[in-house]
């Protein structure tokens, strides 16, 4: 009769996994470490506080980007406009994964685009197009309380416009960034 082999020593792996590692301590029969990585794996990998933060620095450069557009300041709209899908780029990754703002991000962001393209093909000539057929009126609904006010871009003058444009991102943000951080 032969004798059964001693088992090898019980070695955490070192490899990279989480699978491993949870596979490794339950064999330990360490359930409560199996729990806490179970919930490890869940990573926190958007911030919605900081996705308005981002989205209200990206209005504020926007609405310095329309005041220089309306003013006839193409070159320096142009820059203006791309810092602003900048900040739009930054505030759709802090945006929560698969929430809808994302994609009213990524849309408003192209649509910031497409008017620097048309202000870098002007050659020094004034604009023709008006900055609210290429930018419409963005609302975000994080955090927003169900009876707030929609934002919306009449038929007033452009300044009214360009307000309007800007303000629909600031408005929508500024409220929710504004509650939690001042204890509301």
């Amino acid at each position: 009769v032969r004798a059964a082999p001693t088992p090898p020593p019980r070695v955490l792996p070192s490899g990279p996994g989480p699978t491993e590692r949870k596979q490794a301590y339950f064999a330990l029969g360490c359930s409560s470490f199996a729990m806490a990585s179970e919930l490890a794996d869940f990573v926190l990998v958007a911030d919605p506080i900081e996705c308005l933060r981002l989205a209200r620095e990206a209005s504020a450069l926007e609405g310095m980007a329309m005041q220089q557009d309306l003013q006839g300041e193409a070159i320096a709209a142009a820059e203006s406009y791309r810092r602003a899908v900048a900040k739009l780029h930054e505030a759709m990754r802090a945006c929560p994964d698969g929430h809808p703002d994302g994609r009213v991000l990524e849309k408003h962001a192209s649509e910031v685009l497409t008017r620097v393209e048309y202000l870098e093909c002007l050659d020094g000539r004034p604009a023709r197009i008006p900055l609210e057929e290429h930018i419409l009126c963005v609302q975000l609904t994080l955090g927003s309380a169900p009876s707030s006010p929609s934002f919306s871009v009449g038929r007033g003058d452009a300044a009214t416009k360009v307000m309007g444009a800007a303000a629909a991102i600031t408005g929508a943000t500024g409220l929710l960034v504004l509650g939690p951080l001042g204890g509301a």
